[in-house]
């Protein structure tokens, strides 16, 4: 055995001089020896088999390191191999440059570089400035599912089959500037408990999966990387991943086929997906990834339905992220189901040039269940656009009768009106309509009608919240004491958006209160103050119809002095009983 001596006064003059040659990596030189393969026989032509040398070189380094291993240098040219290598020990793997460098899988190949693949204690391993292609035979260009303390650096892998770098189990690795490319399956897979990782200025594309896999990670950091054409998606983050950052990152090309979900049946483009399932091909939200943070990325989505699409998670933040105007599409996208998708506690900054903020993909017809507190975004417009003074509400859809009056039912202690639908069988449906033309910045977005309802004891069935698109789209209520229901739709360029409430039961009545139209994203506690606000109306005398409560009251539209400003209603009825306010003086 040769062992390059040589090198050691160097490193160490290195070292004393601060140039750093491992940088943070220094846990390496406590022993300084360098060992090349060519010292072993292997040949790097491409041709002789160099397996054997290889392998009794990583054996050399580690049975003499101590415990934190020996470097092993490998020299310009390309290196054929026909079995795994196999790593027991920790050690400094590095060549001339990730291109010049090369080991070159051949038949018998399945993990090029292959670590522990069962529970181990293997930690501070530096692997740098090397290549490794797959050739279209073996399955991982990096086979590491338990290690820790780890840093990649300068590496390329291409060629593999299933996966290029598969990651897991440690604490604080680094991957620096590792391109994975060119790979039929996915680029980098980290798993199995790996926390404290940063994975920054690497390039991850045209790979025939996914860029970057995640699940059961904590504190992973993307940063400052290039994920481009990667056919399935960039990021897919499985299940249970905490403190996920990704930052500054360039995004273009991905998701020319999508991520195939067989449950439901359906088919997801877009550059970073984040489910909520332990199962790869199904949707879910019961281990959701939470404390997602995606900032500062720029987008250009040739093929993305999407930047965003959330199947399960929990606090997800985006913030000054940029699409290519000449592409745009929405920021965000969920599938809405409530048995494979909720995301929660979303907020949205500011970002530019995407299509919305939201596209959703319904499982049938327009109009979606949603809960409209766990979105909110600082871009949305907080305008409530529904009609809220229910007293003007007229008769849209006719079915069999029954009345629509006032009710001295109380929202949960507060001052808002409440009215009643009463009657046998299927009442009639008031409500409002609106042109969707008159409303051209709301046009292609995702809106939340919803309404507080309650079923009385002599109901059979329930409320209906209706809102139509030209089909019914309602969604009922039989449970008890009060209820805040919701439907979402996309708001169509043009036609008659008719919006209401009934009920359905064999008989008694149900109570509504508090209409609320507005864009998804303004969140449901920006909206309902101005319902509470909405108890006392305007007008040029007191009302001669509909119904009112005592203590509603009317205010002039047009006050002047020495005039009433209003009128206050002292007796309950239809309209009841006013009587004019003191003169203004």
């Amino acid at each position: 055995m040769r062992r390059v001596k040589w090198l050691f006064p160097i490193l160490v003059v290195l070292m004393s001089c601060g140039l750093g040659v491992f940088s943070k990596d220094s846990s390496f030189l406590a022993h300084a020896d360098v060992v090349s393969v060519k010292s072993y026989g292997a040949v790097g032509n491409g041709v002789t088999d160099d397996t054997a040398a290889i392998q009794a070189a990583i054996n050399a380094c580690i049975s003499t390191g101590a415990g934190t291993g020996d470097s092993l240098y490998i020299p310009k040219g390309i290196y054929k191999i026909t079995s795994n290598l196999t790593f027991s020990g920790p050690i400094h793997m590095y060549g001339d440059g990730k291109s010049q460098s090369t080991i070159r899988a051949f038949s018998g190949v399945t993990k090029m570089l292959q670590f522990p693949q069962v529970s181990s204690d293997l930690n501070r391993c530096l692997l740098e400035n090397f290549g490794l292609d797959g050739s279209s035979i073996a399955a991982n260009g990096i086979s590491a599912p338990f290690i820790a303390h780890t840093t990649y650096r300068g590496l390329r892998i291409y060629g593999t089959t299933t996966t290029a770098l598969v990651h897991g189990y440690g604490w604080s690795s680094l991957f620096d500037d590792v391109e994975l490319s060119n790979n039929s399956g996915d680029g980098l897979q980290l798993m199995n408990g790996t926390n404290g990782v940063e994975v920054r200025n690497c390039k991850i594309f045209t790979n025939g999966g996914t860029g970057i896999i995640l699940s059961e990670t904590v504190a992973v950091k993307i940063t400052n990387c290039t994920i481009e054409g990667n056919s399935s998606s960039g990021i897919l983050a499985g299940f249970v991943n905490y403190g996920l950052t990704i930052d500054t990152c360039y995004f273009e090309a991905n998701s020319q086929y999508g991520k195939a979900f067989t449950t439901p049946l359906v088919t997801v483009k877009a550059d970073i997906i984040l489910n909520g399932s332990s199962v790869y091909t199904q949707m879910g939200l019961n281990t959701p990834d939470q404390g997602v943070t995606i900032n500062n990325c720029y987008v250009n989505s040739s093929y993305s339905d999407s930047f965003v699409y959330t199947i399960g998670v929990d606090d997800l933040t985006l913030t000054g992220n940029w699409n290519n105007p000449a592409r745009p599409v929405p920021l965000m996208s969920f599938y809405w189901d409530v048995n494979y998708s909720n995301p929660k506690g979303v907020n949205i900054g500011p970002h530019s040039s995407f299509s919305s903020l939201f596209g959703m993909t319904p499982v049938g017809g327009n109009v979606m269940r949603y809960n409209g507190g766990e979105i909110q975004s600082f871009d949305v417009s907080k305008r409530n656009l529904a009609v809220t003074d229910m007293n003007t509400w007229t008769l849209v859809i006719a079915y069999s009768g029954g009345t629509w009056s006032r009710s001295a039912q109380i929202l949960k202690g507060l001052s808002v009106p409440v009215w009643a639908s009463t009657g046998s069988g299927q009442t009639n449906l008031y409500g409002f309509t609106l042109n969707a033309a008159s409303y051209p910045d709301a046009i292609g977005k995702f809106f939340c009608f919803s309404m507080w309802t309650m079923v009385d004891a002599a109901d059979g069935k329930g409320a209906v919240l209706y809102c139509g698109l030209g089909v019914n789209q309602d969604f009922y209520d039989t449970q008890a004491g009060w209820q805040l229901k919701y439907g979402v739709f996309k708001w169509p360029a043009s036609g008659t958006l008719t919006f209401g409430v009934n009920k359905i039961g064999a008989a008694g009545s149900i109570y509504a209160a508090a209409p609320m139209l507005f864009e998804i994203g303004a969140g449901y506690e920006h909206i309902f103050p101005t319902i509470t606000k909405q108890v006392e109306f305007t007008g040029t005398a007191a009302p001669t119809a509909g119904t009112w409560v005592r203590g509603d009251r009317v205010w002039s539209s047009a006050p002047v002095s020495l005039a009433s400003p209003g009128w206050v209603c002292v007796t309950a009825g239809t309209p009841g009983t006013w009587k004019g306010m003191a003169n203004l003086k």
